[in-house]
């Protein structure tokens, strides 16, 4: 966590304006409320607004096997 906290600092340092933000996601990956509950700690300890987003690759269905054959190039795979 502290290592966390100096990140999300040197951050802030660097985005005076307030335009950086702690994100939370709800993305059914292991640990993830734990990772939140501790994100959400430290947007309340340093003053930092919060967003939930959500992990989307694609606007439309119809576009999902482009975003396969993206993902099988960045990962040198030739299929998931």
């Amino acid at each position: 966590m502290k290592k966390a906290l100096q990140s999300a600092e040197d951050y802030q340092s660097i985005f005076k304006d307030r335009r950086f933000f702690i994100e939370i996601q709800n993305n059914g990956v292991e640990n993830q409320l734990q990772v939140n509950e501790r994100l959400l700690e430290i947007g309340h300890q340093l003053s930092l607004p919060v967003v939930a987003t959500n992990d989307c690759h694609y606007l439309h269905r119809k576009d999902a096997k482009a975003q396969e054959v993206l993902l099988c190039i960045q990962t040198g795979k030739r299929s998931r």
